[in-house]
């Protein structure tokens, strides 16, 4: 569906069908319920804490896997030139 600026529409946002205004509501009383779940003034901050944790240690793990990736990727690449050099010299 075209509209006036000669752009497609998408089919949802053309129809505007009861089921967009039913998830428009389900994600707004979701994300309120995770803020008062976050923001509640007697358990929020230590569900902040653990929040915090979890997501700093996994970066944590991320950032050691990626190290890892990085250093085999990069042995792997030294072993290949390694070993083209080793073919080209046993050629000439």
């Amino acid at each position: 569906m075209e509209n006036g600026n000669g752009r497609v529409k998408s089919a949802i946002a053309a129809k505007k069908t009861p089921l967009v205004g039913f998830l428009a509501g389900v994600t707004g009383i979701a994300v309120g319920a995770g803020l008062m779940y976050v923001l509640d003034p007697d358990r929020g901050r230590r569900r902040r804490d653990v929040i915090r944790r979890t997501v700093s240690d996994t970066l944590a793990s991320a950032e050691d896997k990626l190290l890892e990736s990085k250093e085999a990727i990069s042995d792997r690449a030294h072993k290949l030139i390694h070993d083209a050099k080793s073919a080209v010299s046993a050629i000439v």
